[in-house]
């Protein structure tokens, strides 16, 4: 399923995660149960569905913590963010990120943390606050190189280092700008994402043309 989100294949996500779920239900495997609801949350959430991307986060959030599984509940909390940061309900959002690195850092995972790293300075940089959104994507970066490289995942590299080419253009520093992004998008392409090397060709693009102005 997740694969297949990151490829921007969400409705075969979907139907994988459906299945796992029903599967861990009737098992009554709760761990596995809230990792589904995860993957459920986060397909709901990229394609705009924000009230069952909620509902699921919360339901996976209650799981994780009944069977006290850290990293399903670091999972759900950073989730919770997600979503609430995508409704604007910054504050709540950012009190999510903050608890999914308590937890994460209790489980000594750079990579994990990277997350919430990221997370929010992207809440800086809906509010224009580029001057702290930058030091924030740069530690997800650095988390990310602290893991190791069997730890690294091209969807989180490819994410961070293109969220710092957004700040260097808004702060039209243009150069910096195309440097990030191209290298976001070298990542991103040679992973197969398709929804990030269309995120980051669109911003190369308003590059461009701001560089041609």
């Amino acid at each position: 399923g997740e694969i297949l989100a990151d490829r921007g294949r969400f409705a075969e996500a979907r139907a994988r995660y459906d299945a796992a779920l029903a599967s861990a239900t009737r098992d009554n495997r709760r761990t596995q149960q809230a990792s589904a609801l995860v993957g459920i949350s986060w397909v709901e959430l990229m394609t705009g569905n924000y009230g069952p991307a909620l509902e699921a986060a919360e339901r996976s959030r209650t799981l994780s913590e009944a069977v006290q599984n850290a990293w399903g509940m670091g999972s759900a909390y950073n989730l919770m963010g997600n979503v609430l940061n995508s409704r604007g309900r910054y504050t709540e959002a950012l009190g999510w990120y903050q608890r999914a690195d308590s937890v994460f850092a209790t489980l000594n995972s750079a990579s994990a943390r990277s997350s919430p790293a990221n997370n929010i300075g992207t809440i800086y940089f809906w509010q224009g606050d580029y001057a702290r959104a930058l030091p924030q994507f740069e530690a997800a970066v650095r988390l990310l190189d602290a893991a190791g490289p069997e730890e690294v995942d091209p969807d989180a590299r490819s994410t961070y280092v293109g969220n710092i080419g957004e700040v260097h253009y808004e702060e039209r520093r243009y150069p910096e700008a195309e440097r990030a992004l191209n290298e976001a998008l070298g990542i991103a392409a040679a992973a197969g994402l398709v929804r990030l090397e269309a995120s980051q060709l669109t911003i190369l693009a308003k590059v461009a043309l701001a560089q041609s102005n």
